[in-house]
Order: structure tokens, then sequence, then C-alpha cells
């Protein structure tokens, strides 16, 4: 925290905890979406970008870990804010590329 105010890397955490307790006011919607949506199986993605999200999630990981110590913040919170960040990153990502992240196989 600089200045008494809070990085945006903070208030994406902050705004993740308070989700998490506060669950019942959702896009119903979208959430339904969620559920139906498509995706491909992770022997599907192409080797190397699967291995980047690992990496990205791993690294995302960390810094919620890091971060959720010094303020105390509970696990669950940490695993939601992360898949969060890595959830929207990716889709971000994948929007930009405009092409799938699997790769062609023999045979299909």
């Amino acid at each position: 925290m600089v200045e008494g105010k809070l990085s945006k890397f903070e208030r994406a955490r902050l705004l993740a905890i308070k989700d998490h307790f506060n669950s019942d006011n959702y896009d119903e919607e979208f959430y339904k979406l969620l559920h139906t949506t498509v995706i491909p199986g992770l022997l599907e993605l192409d080797e190397r970008i699967r291995r980047a999200i690992v990496k990205f999630t791993t690294e995302v990981w960390g810094q919620q870990l890091k971060m959720s110590r010094a303020l105390n913040i509970d696990d669950t919170s940490i695993v939601l804010g992360a898949i969060t960040e890595a959830l929207l990153q990716g889709y971000e990502v994948g929007r930009k590329r405009r092409r799938p992240l699997t790769t062609k196989r023999e045979g299909r």
C-alpha cells in the first residue's frame, strides 16, 4: 500500500474476498452460460499454450498467497482470487489472439 491507497492488485484481491462472502447476488444467465459452455480438454490444448497457462496460474497463485498471508486472509479466498484472475486473463488473451488454443492432431 502506498500513501494509504490500495494498489490495483490489492483492490482486485479484496473484491475477490468480498464476492466470496456475498455470492447470492449474481448474474444467473452468465452463471448458466459458464456451466454450459464447452471448452477444450487439457489434452486438446497446444502443449506450449498449456504450459504457459500453468506458469501464469502458478505466478498468480504465488502473488495471491503472499498478499493473503500479509493480510491474514483465508485459503478459500486465495484460491478464488487466483482462479478469477487467471480466468479473466486467459479470456482476454484468447479474445485478442482470435485463434484456438488447441492443436490439430492426426486423424481429426
